[in-house]
């Protein structure tokens, strides 16, 4: 195979893998699923694949925009109401969370929550991932593409991404929950290296900044004993858009230098897990790159918040 087409099956494998544990919530079926898909691109000969490479190039930017400019996932200064709504609507399914979820009612019942907060507005949605397991004895470290029949019990925990949009225009919000009960002490400390995270990140992310001190940032999840399955940060705004970011030591290759502008939008996102993969939660936000910062677009607390 060419050194192009090794090069795309680098790409396809390195962004298809969170995906396909979203989807599948299990890391070992999620691994031979990959490798699978991956495994009929190799099956193409120089010909064959110089077919798909230049019929697919368009589907190809389409799902893995990682090819795409920046420019794409900026927005015009001031941003309009339209532009904000999609924030607006995700945090108002967030907060329906706060005030709906509880015990005894299933992953169902909560993807009817996220989307009753908005789509009597107008909204729609663009994703509602969500994820429950108990606090006491976890198996889940991300939120789920695929929700199921699992009955919310007391000492749950609930991990979310949920963004919803307005005529194409999104946001993104990333909190936990905890049903019934307080957080327990381990999951609180796997928040607090979370938020901490994002708060380095947020704080170092301006116009001219480059991805060097985001990655110095995301370094303290390991630091504090923790992993990543998810990206640290990426581009959004009309699409999954450039930087896509995990941490060095997740990374299987060293990212393509960026540097951020005044009015890019990205969502920064630490997911923190442990090493084997049993337990998580995801924090952030969709922000906006300021010439001295970053300005979020959402209104809901950064917090770790009991419901039910």
């Amino acid at each position: 195979m060419t050194t192009a087409g090794k090069a795309l099956l680098s790409m396809l494998s390195e962004e298809l893998t969170p995906m396909v544990k979203r989807t599948v919530g299990n890391p070992q079926i999620a691994s031979n699923l990959g490798q699978r898909f991956v495994a009929g691109f190799h099956q193409l000969n120089r010909f064959q694949f110089g077919l798909f490479r230049i019929g697919s190039l368009g589907l190809l930017h389409g799902l893995f925009t990682s090819w795409r400019t920046f420019t794409s996932s900026s927005l015009p200064s001031p941003l309009s109401r339209v532009k904000t709504r999609g924030a607006e609507f995700s945090d108002r399914a967030i907060a329906a969370l706060e005030r709906e979820a509880r015990s005894g009612i299933t992953e169902h019942e909560l993807i009817a929550i996220v989307e009753g907060a908005y789509l009597g507005l107008g909204g729609k949605t663009h994703i509602h991932y969500i994820a429950t397991t108990p606090m006491q004895n976890p198996s889940v470290s991300v939120p789920a593409q695929l929700q199921s029949h699992r009955v919310l019990e007391k000492g749950d925990v609930l991990i979310t991404e949920i963004s919803a949009h307005y005529h194409g225009y999104p946001g993104q919000i990333l909190r936990p929950f905890a049903i019934g009960t307080p957080p327990t002490p381990q999951y609180q400390r796997m928040y607090d290296v979370a938020a901490e995270v994002f708060n380095r990140i947020a704080a170092v992310i301006r116009d001219g900044a480059t991805i060097d001190a985001v990655l110095d940032a995301g370094e303290y999840i390991h630091s504090s004993g923790f992993t990543i399955c998810d990206d640290l940060l990426h581009g959004f705004g009309g699409g999954y858009l450039p930087p896509i970011l995990r941490t060095r030591r997740t990374s299987e290759r060293p990212p393509q230098p960026f540097t951020f502008h005044e009015n890019m939008t990205v969502v920064i996102q630490p997911n923190v897990i442990t090493e084997d993969e049993h337990m998580g939660v995801q924090v952030g936000e969709l922000v906006r790159v300021t010439r001295t910062g970053v300005e979020s677009l959402h209104r809901y607390p950064l917090q770790f918040t009991q419901c039910g």
